[in-house]
């Protein structure tokens, strides 16, 4: 383990029991050049907030998409926008949109978007992806601290929409 990833995270367990009693668990701050409101029960925002969180995939990313110049941008399984708010600032021109069917997640979403300037910069389709439109179910989490791990099932408590991405998305020619 690097010396930057341990600093990090214990960076991040302080913050988060500052943030836990201080603000109720929540706290709004910079990460990957934007800003964000952090959920510091979830385990995935904690690491978001001291850039612990696929750091080296979004530096690739973006360092990548430099000579591309791309178009549109799908985020699929959004959660809380990170990829399409950290996308749109590098590439203000870019067309994003982001899908994502959670009710939770949608909220916190929408918070990333406001916080940014980006509310009518990213659509935003509340509902999931599949290869056929109509309903599709969630297992419900079993920890509050793993939002992100919901996973689509038969025997799910969570009824979703999902749609076609043929139906939702039309991009000729886009890279």
């Amino acid at each position: 383990m690097s010396i930057r990833t341990t600093i990090r995270k214990s960076l991040a367990s302080v913050l988060k029991r500052y943030y836990m009693v201080a603000n109720g668990g929540y706290s709004v701050g910079a990460a990957y050049g934007a800003r964000f409101l952090f959920d510091w029960r979830h385990s995935l925002d904690k690491k978001v907030a001291v850039e612990l969180y696929e750091h080296d995939q979004i530096d690739y990313l973006t360092r990548s998409l430099q000579s591309v110049q791309p178009t549109v941008f799908l985020d699929i399984g959004s959660h809380a926008a990170l990829y399409s708010v950290v996308l749109k600032r590098h590439f203000p021109a870019i067309e994003v949109h982001a899908f994502e069917p959670d009710r939770t997640n949608l909220c916190q979403l929408y918070a990333n978007l406001f916080v940014n300037g980006f509310t009518r910069a990213i659509e935003v389709h509340e509902h999931g992806i599949s290869n056929h439109n109509g309903t599709a179910f969630f297992e419900d989490s079993e920890r509050a601290s793993s939002r992100g791990t919901r996973r689509i099932s038969n025997d799910g408590a969570s009824q979703i929409e999902v749609r076609r991405l043929d139906d939702v998305i039309t991009a000729k020619d886009a890279v």
